[in-house]
């Protein structure tokens, strides 16, 4: 089975709607490949906590931040141009 962006997206959203959480994190995971975002961060921030990860789940929000900063600070960079 080809796994692109779209049939990982569909595959980490079903198994989260299935509880099926290790298997989602793991999707989220593949999914990363493509463009680290704030938003998968956040995702796996928060499956990883639900999992009992704690500093792994710690790991993912930190990346979160720092790419939402990095982003903001870009915004605000070519505004000023």
């Amino acid at each position: 089975m080809v796994k692109n962006y779209s049939v990982l997206l569909f595959l980490a959203n079903s198994s989260l709607e299935l509880k099926r959480k290790k298997k989602a994190a793991e999707y989220f995971e593949m999914l990363r490949k493509y463009g680290d975002t704030v938003e998968l961060n956040r995702v796996l921030g928060a499956i990883y906590h639900s999992l009992g990860e704690r500093e792994k789940a710690k790991v993912y929000w930190e990346r979160a931040d720092k790419l939402e900063k990095s982003k903001k600070k870009n915004l605000n960079n070519n505004q000023e141009k």
